[in-house]
């Protein structure tokens, strides 16, 4: 019975050690009052022990031991593992209220990529959930820094919870993404070899991929794509998980190469503009006019193309293939960075891809993840 929670059993019921001191008591022969008078503890406290109210503490232990030779480390395994079966019931009773706020959340998504184990039962999925989470309640959700966020961003198309998941993916993988300490300096100094992965320098996105994370590692800068989520609208995020790291996220939801670039450099922007590192910094696809996303937008444009030759291009007025290609060249990157700078300007709808000969889908399906 003492081990029954040890061994893979987990009770739906708890046996108090009082139960175990009743049945020596009765195979001693000895009444409750005489074991109190052993003891010199009151009538009523050892009472109440035998019907599981009271504890078995450890000066009530080692008096047990004196009365009836058997060790006082018995008694307190008892009670131990009276309170943890407890622990466990109750919380196995939170998870009838924790399988409502479950099924806000995109779990079979997230079973599917590997997330959480697959289950229909709803308590189960409040507790793989509980568990992904790192948290004893899925009400706890609400007071996390991201509840905050989300409020003042929300709009009707996103998902407090998918979010939440897809930023705590997030976390986990930047746990085990080994990174030096972080330094605002070596990463400012990488801007430039960042750019150039950004201009197609590696030719292949996985190569540049790989080199942009090993970089920002060596600047204790954690890059991972998470797959996308539904209703979560996220492009990228950028959290701090202690104050010698740091994770820029990004969903890759649509998979193309101008909007990765800038959302990579719009992540970084957080971090270069020093933004505070107690605030988790989500960048929706539908926009945000935060200051500091502002901030980070403008970093991203201006990183990418510099603002004083992107204007000299604009008043040229000369907007096709050929003509960007050039400029492309003269600045240092990529084409369909600079149609996708054009789109965002206004200049084009983003149908201006469909005629163009340059290719800004990446070579993986969106929503995949690389990390």
């Amino acid at each position: 019975m003492a081990t029954k929670a040890h061994h893979g059993f987990m009770p739906d019921y708890a046996i108090p050690p009082g139960d175990t001191l009743a049945d020596v008591l009765q195979d001693r022969g000895m009444t409750q009052q005489e074991l109190a008078l052993r003891t010199g503890m009151a009538a009523k406290t050892i009472n109440e022990i035998v019907k599981g109210k009271a504890p078995i503490t450890a000066e009530t232990a080692l008096k047990l031991e004196l009365v009836f030779g058997v060790k006082a480390s018995f008694w307190l395994k008892l009670e131990m593992n009276y309170q943890e079966d407890l622990a466990r019931i109750r919380a196995k009773e939170g998870l009838v209220a924790d399988a409502g706020i479950a099924r806000k959340c995109p779990y079979p998504q997230m079973a599917e990529l590997g997330w959480v184990p697959p289950t229909r039962n709803a308590e189960e999925k409040a507790a793989n959930l509980r568990s992904f989470h790192g948290i004893a309640s899925l009400e706890l959700l609400e007071l996390m820094p991201l509840a905050a966020n989300f409020r003042r961003h929300y709009t009707p198309k996103t998902s407090f919870h998918a979010l939440a998941a897809w930023l705590r993916k997030a976390v986990l993988d930047a746990e085990r993404t080994a990174t030096e300490p972080y330094s605002k300096k070596g990463l400012r100094e990488s801007i430039p070899l960042l750019r150039e992965l950004a201009a197609g320098s590696c030719g292949d996105f996985s190569q540049s991929f790989d080199q942009a994370r090993k970089l920002c590692a060596g600047c204790g800068v954690a890059l991972t794509i998470v797959p996308h989520l539904p209703k979560t609208s996220v492009s990228g995020a950028t959290q701090w998980v202690s104050p010698e790291k740091v994770v820029i996220s990004l969903s890759l939801r649509y998979g193309y190469w101008d909007m990765f670039w800038f959302s990579f450099f719009h992540e970084l922007g957080h971090l270069v503009k020093g933004h505070s590192k107690r605030e988790i910094y989500v960048n929706y696809d539908d926009g945000d006019d935060d200051a500091r996303e502002e901030e980070a937008n403008h970093f991203a444009a201006d990183t990418l193309i510099p603002p004083k030759r992107f204007q000299e291009f604009m008043e040229a007025g000369c907007f096709g293939d050929d003509a960007v290609e050039v400029f492309a060249k003269k600045v240092k990157t990529h084409p369909v960075i600079v149609l996708g700078r054009l789109c965002k300007e206004g200049v084009f709808g983003w149908e201006r891809f469909s005629w163009s000969r340059f290719d800004r889908k990446l070579p993986i399906a969106p929503g995949t993840g690389m990390s």
